[in-house]
Formats: structure tokens, C-alpha cells, sequence
């Protein structure tokens, strides 16, 4: 799940807060500039001195927010970690769970019992608990508030595949699952089949989704880099498709034109807004209800989509994970800065007009 170095070409320029930022040339070259939009890095110390790849993100209106993470550890650079660290929104690290790579229920810190591989995704829960989709175990995983661990299900899956990959928390309660088929744990605890992906138009599979917690449905990405759609899941089954199918590009537009470049996380706010992170084309992007898109945020590889920067310090270079926060408030995984430096990950707060 590491993501290789992508370089980023020079051939225009852009200014903000003055600094000078080199991107590449966009549509007429002149990214647009959107006071509305805020971002800002969040200085993760424990992450600089430990490099590790970022494989899942979640944030609560408190401006706390999770991460899932994998290989290197806490204390030997050289053994593979894989687990989930909590942060406050100053970037100060609350707690851990993990270790190397593996199955087991029990206490969590560094060192701890608890085990994980591949902790795909994370959802914080209202009680203060962690749901975790754990998936090369292909189960679901919850992290006390005491840091115990422990599993809520597990998935048969034929060897080699890998059947949990996604979660979110909806406005029920319920948590909706991504992977061989979407799948939703009910308030009660009960976990139900929802969509067998494979009567899906790809053979690709959900990769990722995100819960509305307006109407209580699910926004989800199909397809890795080819084919790629965004669906709209109602608990009873019923799929809609918003935009999509389409070919690696990167266009703006009605659901039927727009295209995108390796679709790695999507998330909905409070108001509803569905944000993409578009990763390979260096850009957030929104999805309308009505399936057509915009970019929200980003400055990337050449396309006849639009570029757009903020205010403050930064912009995101290879958005990778995305969190909504609450009262205008997104946090962002970032892959890459603009010295192309992958490892490790940013955090990126990216505060915008409601």
C-alpha cells in the first residue's frame, strides 16, 4: 500500500502568502486562488523520527483525529509496526495500539498485546472508541477507550483475498464496511450484507467509502484506476451511479465527462459535500449530488481540470487520505511536498467556507 515517489514537473508558477510555489502547467497556467480555503501543516514529531506509511484517517469535531499506519517501528527503524496512533489537533500523540504485523486481541500502547495488519481504515466513534478495518485479518476491530482490543467481527474470505477494506460511522449509528461487498454493523451489533460488489459494472471491487451523515447512505468509490465510479449506496441496496465510468484523466464537469487519477479515500461532511481525494492528479476534489464535479483544492500533473490554491502555508501535493472535521474543517494525508519527499506523510488542515 506504500505509494512510490511521483515527480512533479516545472513549468509554472504560483504565489501564496508570499512564497514562491513551482507547479506544474494547468489548464491556462494560473492556478486560481480561493479565499475561502485555509491550510495549514500539522507538525507530527513522532512521525518525523519514525517514518511509516499513512493507510487510513479519521477526525472528530473535537479536532482529534486517528491514524492507520504501517511498517517501521516506534523504536527499531528496521521492524515493520503496523497499528493505530491518536492525536490532539496540536499534533501531540495520544495513544498507540500496535506492533509488528499480525492477529491478536489485548492491551494496546507500544509495547502492547494487540495486533494488526494492515489497519485500512478507522472510524472514531462518538464513546471515544476506534473501529479499525483490519485488513489482511479481514476483520473488525475496536479500541477501548482503555486501549484494549478487541474483535467485533471477521469475515470468511477465500485465501489471498482481502475482504475489509473501508469504514464509516453514518447517522444512525450504524458503521458502514467496504471491501467484497459493502456491508453495514447495525446500532445493535449485527453485521448485514448491503451490495456484493461483484454485481457491480467492474470487477475492481469498493475500495474506499464514506458515510452521509445527512441522510444516513453511503458515497463510495469503485474501481482503483480504471473504470472508476462514485456511487451512492442506500441501506436497502439500492445503487445509484453519480459519476462515472471513466479513464485516468483529470476533468471537470458533468458526470459523464469528469475523470480522475487513482481515487485513494472520499469523505462527506455535515452539509453533505462529498470531497475525493483525486491522489495522482495532485487535487481534492468535490462531487455534487448531481455527479458533476469541481476541484476543490490542488495543483497537479496537466489536465483540462481546474487548479485552485488557498491561504496559508501549503497545499496538499498528493492528497492520499481525507477526514472531515466538522464546522468547515478537513484533515488531509499528503503523500508528497513540493521537494517530492514521500516519507513521511503530512497532516494538512484545510479550513473552508461552509
Amino acid at each position: 500500500m506504500a505509494r512510490s515517489k511521483r515527480r512533479v514537473s516545472i513549468d509554472c508558477l504560483g504565489a501564496l502568502s508570499g512564497l514562491i510555489f513551482i507547479f506544474h502547467a494547468c489548464g491556462d497556467g494560473s492556478p486560481r486562488v480561493d479565499d475561502a480555503i485555509r491550510v495549514t501543516e500539522i507538525s507530527l514529531p513522532v512521525l518525523a523520527t519514525n517514518p511509516r506509511n499513512v493507510m487510513s484517517l479519521d477526525a472528530n469535531s473535537d479536532g482529534e483525529f486517528v491514524l492507520g499506519v504501517g511498517f517501521f517501528s516506534f523504536t527499531t527503524p528496521t521492524q515493520e509496526w503496523d497499528g493505530v496512533m491518536r492525536f490532539d489537533v496540536d499534533g501531540n500523540l495520544l495513544g498507540a495500539a500496535g506492533g509488528p504485523p499480525g492477529y491478536l486481541d489485548g492491551q494496546g500502547g507500544d509495547p502492547g498485546d494487540a495486533r494488526f495488519d494492515i489497519p485500512a481504515g478507522v472510524a472514531m466513534m462518538p464513546d471515544g472508541s476506534i473501529l479499525v478495518a483490519d485488513a489482511d485479518n479481514n476483520a473488525i476491530r475496536r479500541i477501548g477507550t482503555d486501549w484494549y482490543v478487541e474483535t467485533l467481527h471477521r469475515v470468511e474470505c477465500d485465501a489471498g483475498e482481502i475482504c475489509i477494506l473501508d469504514l464509516d460511522l453514518d447517522l444512525d449509528g450504524a458503521i458502514w464496511v467496504s471491501g467484497d461487498h459493502v456491508r453495514r454493523i447495525e446500532p445493535e451489533g449485527t453485521l448485514r450484507d448491503v451490495v456484493d460488489t461483484g454485481e457491480l459494472t467492474t470487477e475492481s471491487g469498493v475500495f474506499h467509502l464514506g458515510a452521509d451523515i445527512v441522510e444516513g447512505n453511503a458515497f463510495a468509490i469503485e474501481g482503483f484506476n480504471e473504470a472508476i465510479s462514485i456511487l451512492r449506496i442506500e441501506k436497502d441496496g439500492t445503487v445509484q451511479t453519480l459519476t462515472g465510468p471513466s479513464q485516468p484523466g483529470c476533468i471537470d464537469g458533468e458526470p459523464q465527462m469528469a475523470a480522475f487519477n487513482r481515487l485513494s479515500s472520499i469523505t462527506v461532511d455535515e452539509n453533505g459535500r462529498i470531497f475525493v481525494a483525486d491522489t495522482d492528479n495532485g487535487r481534492i476534489r468535490e462531487v455534487l449530488r448531481d455527479g458533476s464535479v469541481r476541484t476543490f483544492l490542488g495543483v497537479g500533473e496537466s489536465g483540462s481540470c481546474d487548479s485552485v490554491i488557498g491561504r496559508g502555508d501549503t497545499i496538499p501535493y498528493a492528497p492520499y487520505k481525507l477526514a472531515t472535521a466538522g464546522n468547515g474543517r478537513m484533515l488531509v494525508v499528503d503523500h508528497c511536498d513540493q521537494s517530492n519527499h514521500c516519507v513521511p506523510p503530512r497532516v494538512l488542515l484545510v479550513e473552508y467556507s461552509e
